[in-house]
């Protein structure tokens, strides 16, 4: 079962009252299939709007393929097969091919790997702002903003995951991408912050950079634990 909802959301661009609330339950491939069908056009100009970030930083559509094709291998471990298993029926329900699915998922790194790499940096915006986050332990507070491109701000959706153990989770996620910032029922949050920390962010990142496991995997199995 699924259902879907709207609630008021404050953002940098005012205050959104049609913001959707997507109740996903059952099985990986229930879950995978609501959400490709009841985002499908989200889906699409989600790709549409990171396909051109992708090639302005510049990857090129081969480059993509390959670099995703690690992230679909690290899915394939017993463990972890549920969630290729979601992100295949996002792809079958919305109709985007496979590897659009994986490399939205695989978005962070795709972007990172070429803007902090210095043969790229004149596609870098020097101006531009990244996301807030605040932790205040004694009073069990973890926040922050998503300082992200307003192109996005119509399309970024809360997703709630029942689990049939009594397992939840709340999350803002972005359309055809299956685990970002949230929490869950046991008290566990993620938050997450791109910023490119010279020198450590060339080091890791670079033009050389084609392999990823994957960090909408890892927020996943964060709130999934």
């Amino acid at each position: 079962g699924a259902g879907l909802g709207l609630c008021r959301c404050s953002c940098s661009g005012g205050a959104r009252d049609d913001l959707p609330v997507i109740i996903l339950r059952g099985s990986a491939e229930d879950r995978g299939m609501v959400h490709g069908l009841m985002l499908k056009e989200r889906i699409y100009r989600s790709w549409n709007f990171y396909h051109k970030l992708f090639r302005t930083v510049g990857w090129i559509d081969d480059e993509i393929k390959s670099a995703v094709l690690s992230v679909w291998a690290v899915l394939q471990q017993k463990h972890l097969k549920k969630y290729a298993t979601e992100i295949e029926c996002i792809a079958k329900a919305s109709g985007l091919e496979l590897w659009k699915i994986l490399a939205l998922n695989c978005r962070t790194e795709l972007i990172v790997a070429r803007r902090t790499a210095s043969d790229t940096k004149k596609n870098d915006d020097e101006d531009d702002g990244e996301c807030t986050t605040l932790y205040a332990p004694t009073a069990n507070i973890l926040a922050q903003n998503w300082d992200w491109e307003k192109e996005l701000e119509s399309l970024y959706v809360i997703m709630k995951i029942q689990y049939d153990d009594g397992h939840r989770i709340v999350m803002i996620t972005e359309p055809g991408i299956i685990g970002k910032i949230g929490l869950n029922s046991a008290g566990v949050g993620v938050a997450l912050n791109l910023i490119a920390h010279n020198p450590i962010a060339k080091q890791w990142g670079g033009a050389g950079r084609n392999r990823f496991e994957g960090l909408a995997l890892t927020l996943t199995l964060a709130l999934n634990s």
